[in-house]
């Protein structure tokens, strides 16, 4: 290209001085950002028929797909179905979820999400290149973009759609290298989101999937131990352009903070309180009133081994009103065990604000600042939480409520 223009006069020259820069015969190479054809559009635009207009209007509708399994028996044991459906990342969440706006994609009792997802694509796929349809608000063809903004599911659900090996695998994290050898995290690398283990990347299962795709007949080659991939019909996922299946897998909350975090952390707390203690903790619960939270808790802790998720909900959002009040009027008494519980849920409660919470009206940074990671809380939940909860301040401000 160094022949194909004339050389530029130096700073010294006289601004008067109209410099004309002459093209000559230079094959340009074949890219599509640098190859440009003066007689060709670009291809969402679409020559309508309005007399207002030349081209028909672009609408993008970013999409959020929801990936989740019920029983068509009563006893919630049977007839399992496996679902998808989709709502519009743009509207408000108090619209978002309304049942108006969730729209049903597909189900069935005979075939996995995995084995429904190849087809599903093919759609999207259209619909990422753009699709003529009628605007009836503006009554006019318009051309819709849909793109898949992340996809929603509980932790088994994302571990079969992102191609992991799962929980028992020695690289369980879907997101990142991370090793299961009892915390011994050999793979490191500074600088990475702030975490300390090498995120995984959209490059390797394509590498992995061509592959497999040279050598059909060796089936092993489906599940790779060296980068905890698996290839469950999933992979299908990697023809969407703009999918990035290390990113766009949010953590999900029940399963990872819920079911998890919070579940052993107060059913390992019980222990550290005497029975006057933990009756004053469940007379508090009982008693608590706030005009900011009118839910209470009313089950005794001696059977925190079968809460729900629910129940979880209101007790770490209460728990480090309730355990700093307690201490403060010395019914609890203090040590190093304890102070150690009501860091893990002042820490906590940080967090679940970020992620129950519609609106902080105040101090919203700093609460972000001190977001809970992994680290925190690695003295009371299991090893394999800990990097789904440090992948938490990455995606809070893209997908909590009080960052939309």
């Amino acid at each position: 290209m160094a022949e194909a223009y004339k050389e530029a006069p130096s700073s010294s020259s006289s601004s008067n001085i109209v410099v004309i820069y002459i093209v000559r015969d230079v094959q340009l190479p074949a890219h599509p950002y640098t190859h440009i054809n003066s007689t060709t559009y670009h291809p969402l635009k679409k020559v309508t028929n309005s007399p207002n207009r030349q081209f028909m209007p672009v609408k993008t509708v970013p999409l959020n797909l929801f990936l989740d399994d019920t029983s068509d028996n009563t006893t919630k044991k049977w007839n399992k179905f496996e679902s998808c459906m989709m709502s519009l990342t743009a509207m408000l969440y108090k619209e978002q979820y309304k049942v108006e706006n969730l729209f049903f994609v597909c189900t069935s009792n005979k075939l996995s999400i995995t084995e429904m997802l190849p087809e599903l694509v093919k759609d999207l796929e259209a619909l990422e290149k753009g699709m003529e349809m009628f605007d009836v608000k503006h009554g006019e063809p318009v051309v819709v973009v849909g793109v898949v903004h992340f996809l929603m599911a509980d932790n088994p659900m994302h571990v079969a759609v992102a191609c992991s090996l799962g929980a028992s695998a020695n690289l369980p994290c879907r997101k990142c290298y991370w090793v299961n050898n009892g915390g011994d995290t050999t793979v490191e690398q500074e600088g990475v989101d702030g975490n300390t283990h090498t995120r995984k990347r959209k490059e390797d299962l394509v590498e992995m999937c061509q592959y497999c795709d040279s050598n059909p007949s060796n089936a092993s080659l489906r599940s790779n131990s060296g980068t905890g991939y698996k290839l469950t019909g999933s992979e299908a996922l990697l023809s969407l352009e703009l999918w990035d299946p290390t990113m766009d897998y949010p953590v999900e909350i029940l399963h990872t903070i819920l079911l998890g975090v919070a579940k052993h952390l107060v059913i390992g707390m019980v222990p550290f309180y005497t029975e006057k203690e933990v009756k004053h903790l469940e007379e508090n619960f009982h008693n608590y009133h706030s005009k900011a939270f009118i839910r209470k808790h009313c089950t005794p802790f001696c059977l925190c081994e079968s809460y729900l998720g629910r129940d979880f909900k209101i007790i770490i959002q209460q728990m480090p009103i309730i355990l700093c009040d307690l201490t403060q009027r010395r019914l609890i008494s203090n040590n190093d065990s304890k102070a150690i519980i009501l860091y893990c849920f002042v820490k906590l409660g940080l967090l679940v604000s970020l992620l129950y919470m519609q609106d902080i009206e105040a101090c919203l940074d700093m609460y972000v600042d001190k977001v809970v990671t992994g680290r925190c809380l690695a003295m009371v939940v299991s090893l394999l939480l800990e990097p789904m909860l440090s992948y938490f301040s990455k995606y809070i401000p893209l997908f909590s409520p009080v960052s939309l």
